[in-house]
């Protein structure tokens, strides 16, 4: 594990809700078990402290003491919720030991209630951090002795349940810098193969891995019916990739982008993971297979292009194109090539916030090139509003911009694609 420093502005932030009051609503997700006693107990002291609480269950059943499973299992889960919910979020084999518990407010509005040992690593990455608190004041915990043993029942429910019932953040306990998080392994796609792991076995039998299918599907140029080969674990197969479980007979495998924009690997009305013998962090290859291209698959989670980027001119004639989803998938062209990679969603924000400082929308239209210069000719298209710049001729506050684009450019577009 390692600690990383939330920005030190966040450490001023006051408890508010980012997008309004609580909703009343506590969501468990636990490793307590499906039909645990622990998690009766946790909702009966939640009821206790706000008895008008609504209390719902993402998942009771992460593997047991498994924090990187119930990191993943809650990012992919949470997202439905809406601003004002509060998760009580327990995976703790560290309880009563000398680690913190937080309060973490995204800036998508949700509220994390958990023990500090990288349970919200994920969940912060995606979602932003708006204000991260110590679990310090023992006055809104459960009365009485405090255990050792079971702090969801003795802080983190109390703490979730006060949340809920309107209870700022600073009422928690002060406001800290830091959180520990998780050195988790991250996928590696190119155009011909991608590496990553399954995170998750479902009750099905299907392996979902962390593998995501838009940027699997572009960097191979996938259509719907093309094969790929899958090795997972230590079993090697070949499988059509498709858009639903039917698409091929009972029994046969199967990959398909499943509903978070996954990769998955499954049996039409069969379980992949018993047949393989794997489940959870086996290793996942998938290549591509030559193979006749059919229908085109939509990609789950697209989205529209929130950046485009034009870079062109110079002494061989560059013509290039950046463009760069919402959801931090990139796309870039050049004259004989195209290139994907994704962005981690701390870069993404940092490119957004550098775009947002050159405020586009107050800058002037670029005069024409001179004639008979080798001049760089810039063209950046954000929220809407297009300016086109030359180079010698940048204003200041576009400069840091521009050249982070052509960072990306020069850094992240390698090795290129084949155009299909």
């Amino acid at each position: 594990m390692r600690r990383t420093t939330v920005p030190a502005l966040l450490a001023l932030a006051t408890g508010v809700m980012a997008f309004g009051a609580p909703v009343g609503r506590v969501v468990l997700c636990t490793d307590y078990g499906v039909d645990s006693v622990y998690v009766g107990i946790l909702k009966g002291v939640i009821y206790d402290k706000f008895p008008d609480a609504r209390v719902d269950s993402l998942t009771n059943a992460i593997p047991p003491f498994d924090i990187e499973a119930g990191a993943r299992i809650l990012a992919e889960g949470c997202a439905v919720y809406p601003p004002g919910t509060v998760f009580c979020c327990v995976v703790d084999p560290g309880v009563g030991t000398s680690r913190k518990g937080v309060v973490l407010e995204t800036d998508t509005g949700q509220v994390f209630v958990a023990p500090d040992n990288g349970l919200l690593t994920l969940v912060a990455e995606r979602d932003g951090v708006r204000a991260l608190h110590e679990i310090a004041n023992a006055a809104i915990w459960r009365e009485g002795a405090l255990s050792s043993t079971f702090h969801g029942r003795d802080i983190f429910g109390p703490v979730a349940a006060a949340i809920a019932a309107g209870a700022a953040l600073s009422e928690v306990g002060p406001a800290i810098e830091e959180m520990v998080r998780l050195d988790l392994p991250r996928p590696v796609i190119t155009e011909t193969e991608a590496r990553g792991r399954v995170f998750r076995v479902d009750d099905y039998g299907n392996c979902v891995t962390d593998i995501p299918g838009e940027a699997l599907a572009r960097a191979f140029g996938l259509r719907h019916g093309d094969r790929v080969s899958v090795t997972i674990g230590g079993a090697t197969f070949e499988a059509p990739f498709v858009r639903t479980y039917a698409d091929v007979p009972e029994g046969e495998r199967l990959v398909l982008v499943q509903s978070m924009g996954y990769v998955e690997c499954a049996v039409n009305l069969g379980n992949l993971a018993r047949d393989l013998g794997e489940s959870a962090r086996a290793q996942v290859v998938i290549r591509a297979v030559a193979s006749e291209k059919g229908e085109a698959v939509p990609m789950a989670g697209q989205g529209e292009a929130l950046i485009v980027f034009h870079r062109g001119g110079g002494i061989a004639g560059v013509m290039d194109r950046l463009t760069i989803s919402a959801a931090g998938a990139c796309e870039l062209s050049r004259k004989m090539s195209r290139a994907f990679f994704g962005l981690e969603q701390e870069e993404l924000r940092e490119i957004i916030a550098i775009l947002d400082a050159a405020r586009l929308d107050t800058l002037p239209e670029a005069s024409p090139a001179p004639r008979g210069a080798d001049f760089f000719t810039y063209e950046v298209t954000y929220r809407g509003v297009t300016r086109r710049f030359v180079g010698g001729a940048i204003p200041e506050t576009a400069a840091p911009a521009l050249g982070r684009l052509n960072q990306l450019i020069d850094t992240r577009g390698k090795p290129p694609a084949r155009v299909p």
